[in-house]
């Protein structure tokens, strides 16, 4: 299996396009998108402009801007705000500041695209494996920078698809998220909190959501990005 990972959007690699890969935005989208998923929500429509939000007046809206939740919008991007919310059989539109435009732009080249947070990690790893072929891993960052909290992230997954004996080939950036993964995995929170996007979400606090962040396997639940839309699928 070969695994290219990719630290940002701008970095990838749209000739070498796969028809299955990852994304992943740990603070806060990928955690949010998991987090709606478990509490019953039945789809999701990611935009990549708030313009575009009219379009939408049935849907519960969901947005953030600089982590701050956008006027005229329900909720923010926060998952410990929505917590012990019921959404069953809701649809619900969502925009983050990095997150869902990533998820658009890499959804062109991507047909099948896995959105990957601690929270499934487990499950997600157990699906590559059923899917057994190869993949791309495209790390959301945070305003076009690279984004530590998504590379130590990438790397759980790196470490944890080694885990299940797979024979895999990475690419170099795949590797560099492995071993930076592997160098705080014992003080993971600790690590998180210093990275520069752990430390705003603290200022304003959303302490929180750093901790329902790092929560690993919760979850079954996969989201997945198909055709402009998420659903959730089950690993079995």
């Amino acid at each position: 299996m070969n695994i290219d990972l990719y630290l940002l959007p701008d970095l990838y690699d749209a000739d070498n396009s796969k028809e299955y890969g990852v994304i992943i935005d740990l603070l806060r989208n990928s955690t949010m998108i998991t987090k709606l998923f478990e509490n019953g929500i039945y789809e999701l429509v990611p935009i990549s402009s708030v313009s575009s939000i009219s379009k939408f007046k049935e849907f519960i809206k969901f947005g953030e801007r600089n982590s701050i939740k956008i006027k005229g919008f329900d909720y923010g991007n926060s998952p410990y705000e929505i917590k012990d919310l019921d959404f069953s059989r809701k649809k619900g539109v969502i925009y983050s500041t990095n997150g869902t435009r990533a998820i658009i732009r890499i959804g062109q080249y991507i047909p099948n695209l896995i959105i990957a947070s601690m929270r499934n990690m487990e499950s997600v790893v157990k699906h590559i494996k059923k899917i057994g072929a190869d993949i791309s891993i495209v790390l959301s960052g945070q305003n076009n920078l690279i984004a530590l909290e998504d590379v130590y992230c990438g790397g759980f997954l790196m470490d944890s698809l080694l885990e299940e004996k797979l024979d895999i080939t990475m690419n170099d950036s795949a590797y560099l998220s492995l071993i930076s993964y592997r160098a705080v995995k014992h003080s993971l929170k600790n690590a998180v909190r210093k990275t520069e996007h752990g430390k705003e979400l603290i200022w304003k606090g959303f302490e929180k959501d750093i901790d329902m962040a790092l929560e690993k396997n919760v979850t079954d639940l996969i989201p997945l990005y198909h055709a402009g839309i998420i659903h959730s699928i089950r690993h079995v």
